[in-house]
């Protein structure tokens, strides 16, 4: 191999490391959560139905957004009138009707002992068109 066909293929092999970084190489970054979709509405409080919400993270470096349910830790405000799973998955209770907040908690870097904490929020509403005091649809 020539000393030209040597600098030629060096030249192509350091191109080729640079381009194959993702971004500016720095590790991904959390950036953000939302939850999917943003509210929901039961039409009355029928244990038997369900609605599903998905976490979505928003990266940086290089940007992307990615389903991190399985990641997030789900919570809601009023445990009487809805149940959640880790998965998601909000349930009414049977209990009556109201608005619920519904959380997705995400902490990134949890290995580093001050991980930012990143939450999103979607709204369950529980109607009752035959509780006058129950929000209608």
């Amino acid at each position: 191999m020539s000393r030209k066909q040597f600098t030629i293929l060096a030249i192509v092999l350091a191109l080729g490391s640079v381009l194959s970084l993702p971004s500016c190489g720095l590790p991904q970054r959390l950036d953000g959560v939302s939850i999917q979709p943003g509210a929901g509405t039961f039409l009355g409080p029928n244990p038997n139905t369900s609605i599903i919400f998905k976490a979505y993270g928003s990266y940086l470096h290089p940007v992307a957004t990615k389903d991190i349910t399985s990641q997030a830790v789900w919570t809601i405000d009023v445990t009487d009138l809805v149940t959640i799973t880790q998965a998601g998955v909000v349930t009414p209770t049977g209990n009556g009707c109201g608005v619920v907040n519904v959380l997705a908690t995400v902490t990134d870097s949890p290995h580093t002992p001050k991980g930012q904490v990143y939450i999103g929020h979607a709204t369950v509403t529980i109607d009752d068109i035959n509780v006058p005091s129950c929000p209608q649809p």
